[in-house]
């Protein structure tokens, strides 16, 4: 086991610590009646640890002292407790925040593994585990077995883990059986793994397993080691002769939450369609941030930087997150050409993070006017594509035209119908890629046709008379026509 000696605490660990010891030393003051001034070092040193003026903590600890009637407890307890509290709350503990999830060991139905007392070798999300139990009842393993006597059961990592560690969690579904006593489960920490050298081993003893649940293990000095190995152990007692079980669904660890500024950003790169000089095309990605303490910038800079922009060119973190923020950068360039630039996001100590922009230019094009028409009246709801490149065809369609009558909307063609006809125009697209390349100033218009068509019924012929040009007739061979 490994002991944490001063100097192994964090400087907020040792800040408490020294804030216990001189607080026990102001409280001594007042309990005690010593004259100040011997301790005046020490009272000096609290208040430039703390921040606070001196005055206000000798009228916090006259204030406890006042409440405990100067009795012996003011003599003797209260320093005590004084220096039990902070050294608890600071110098005893160096806390880690809980970072996200780093790996999680799902206990699921593995190879069919069913014997109690036998360990298999399991592989999970590229970390191997020796592992015991009933490993074939589904989303669990039911860690256990019959006539057990304080037996211990332990899942053994043979991978290490390839983060530092701020929390276990070990989720469960309960025992399978009240007859099923779980005295502990432990989980130890070591550096090797054949555990020669054991870091720290955390226990809970009677843990309450009844129902669904979840047991948490954190470590003493606020973190392990990135590449550390882990082992749970269970300790079950069952008397009776049936198969009983602790039901793990899984065991999920946590890394440590880094406080360290950092940009994140969507794409490292972008890269413009084809457009034509004096025009421009727009890409956009995400910003993300966190532990920021200033705003992030964003600057333009390479041999191209004048065809493209950036907008907005800073953003302000809330708490010092920015939560995905999106960013636009357009490509307005001003010569035929490739064209390159870089994009750099950067934020006071954070790590600047970079985006290459590529594009490329063509020489202007021929521009054509797009109508659209629907029943004879011009037709321009839903914002269609009205000036389209030579060679190109639209980009957006107008709203679906509603219903005339009892004929429905059909699609669009290049050409106008006069009348009615059975036939479909040769030209009729609904959506944007089947329109035609345009190539001349252009009219499309609205299609529309019966929304029932005419089905195919069969009728019984009863005289010849009845048989009309273009109808078909089934006759049975021993049926004749009457005349």
């Amino acid at each position: 086991m490994a002991t944490f000696a001063h100097d192994a605490l964090s400087p907020q660990g040792r800040r408490h610590s020294y804030f216990s010891f001189h607080l026990f030393l102001c409280s001594s003051i007042v309990a005690y009646r010593l004259p100040i001034s011997h301790f005046q070092p020490s009272v000096r040193i609290l208040s430039c640890l703390q921040s606070v003026p001196q005055e206000s903590l000798f009228t916090f600890i006259n204030q406890i002292t006042t409440i405990m009637k100067k009795t012996f407890l003011q003599r003797f307890f209260l320093p005590l407790c004084l220096l039990t509290l902070f050294g608890i709350l600071g110098g005893s503990h160096a806390w880690a925040a809980v970072g996200d999830v780093f790996y999680t060991l799902t206990c699921s139905k593995v190879n069919n593994n069913s014997g109690y007392a036998d360990y298999y070798n399991v592989t999970v999300s590229g970390m191997t585990w020796n592992a015991p139990g009933n490993q074939t009842l589904g989303d669990y393993w039911r860690i256990g077995g019959k006539s057990l006597s304080a037996v211990n059961r332990t899942i053994t990592g043979k991978t290490a883990m390839g983060s530092a560690i701020s929390k276990v969690t070990l989720n469960h579904k309960g025992v399978s059986n009240s007859n099923l006593k779980v005295n502990s489960i432990s989980l130890t920490v070591a550096s090797d793994a054949n555990f020669t050298a054991d870091v720290e081993t955390v226990t809970i003893s009677s843990p309450s397993v009844s129902a669904n649940g979840s047991l948490n293990f954190t470590p003493t000095g606020g973190s392990w080691a990135q590449d550390s190995y882990y082992k749970i152990t269970i300790n079950l007692t069952n008397a009776k002769t049936s198969n009983y079980g602790l039901d793990v669904t899984s065991v999920v660890f946590y890394e440590v939450a880094s406080t360290s500024p950092a940009i994140n950003v969507s794409s490292t790169s972008l890269t413009f369609p084809q457009t034509e000089k004096d025009l421009t095309s727009e890409q956009k990605f995400t910003l993300s941030g966190s532990n920021l303490s200033a705003d992030a910038t964003l600057a333009i800079s390479g041999a191209n930087a004048e065809m493209f922009s950036v907008s907005p060119t800073s953003v302000s973190p809330t708490d010092g997150s920015i939560s995905d923020k999106e960013i636009t950068v357009t490509y307005a360039p001003i010569a035929a050409g490739n064209h390159e630039a870089t994009l750099t996001v950067s934020s006071t100590v954070a790590e600047s993070e970079t985006i290459a922009l590529n594009g490329t230019a063509i020489a202007p094009l021929a521009h054509y006017t797009v109508n659209w028409m629907v029943n004879g009246a011009a037709y321009t709801e839903g914002a269609p594509s009205t000036n389209v490149a030579e060679g190109s065809k639209v980009s957006a369609l107008p709203t679906t035209p509603a219903a005339i009558g009892d004929k429905a909307f059909m699609g669009w063609t290049n050409a106008a119908i006069s009348g009615t006809q059975d036939a479909a125009p040769a030209v009729l697209f609904t959506t944007a890629a089947e329109a035609p390349a345009v190539t001349a100033n252009t009219t499309y218009y609205a299609v529309f046709a019966d929304a029932t068509p005419v089905s195919n019924t069969w009728k019984r012929i009863k005289k010849l008379a009845d048989i009309t040009e273009g109808s078909y007739v089934i006759k049975n061979d021993a049926y004749v026509l009457p005349s």
